[in-house]
């Protein structure tokens, strides 16, 4: 848990007992392999960004949550998940790109 904190530091805001219901495993963690730096698309659309193992994007814990079931999406135009979609696509690993509520929000 120690490293997707550090890299992703927004989900320390997140209550510790929510991080411990998550289920870590479709996070991407090896951010070498990226041709993009996280921290700047966060700044560029004002958003918490998380990238998600797209080979294996569907295989869910069913005992663990994932944030999309609990955390607000950021609303963005059209333009910009096309950029997003571009920026998976030219990836050199196969990732899932997320840009969530900045502030964190959680669904009611």
């Amino acid at each position: 848990m120690k490293k997707v904190l550090k890299l992703y530091k927004w989900l320390n805001d997140l209550p510790e007992s929510f991080l411990f219901e998550l289920d870590f495993e479709e996070f991407y963690l090896d951010h070498s392999n990226l041709n993009f730096d996280i921290e700047q698309l966060e700044i560029k659309y004002d958003a918490n960004v998380m990238i998600y193992k797209a080979d294996n994007f569907n295989i869910h814990n069913s005992k663990k949550k994932q944030l999309c079931q609990s955390l607000k999406m950021k609303n963005v135009p059209k333009l910009t998940v096309e950029k997003i979609n571009r920026i998976e696509k030219e990836s050199s690993v196969l990732i899932s790109i997320v840009l969530y509520e900045n502030p964190v929000q959680f669904k009611i």
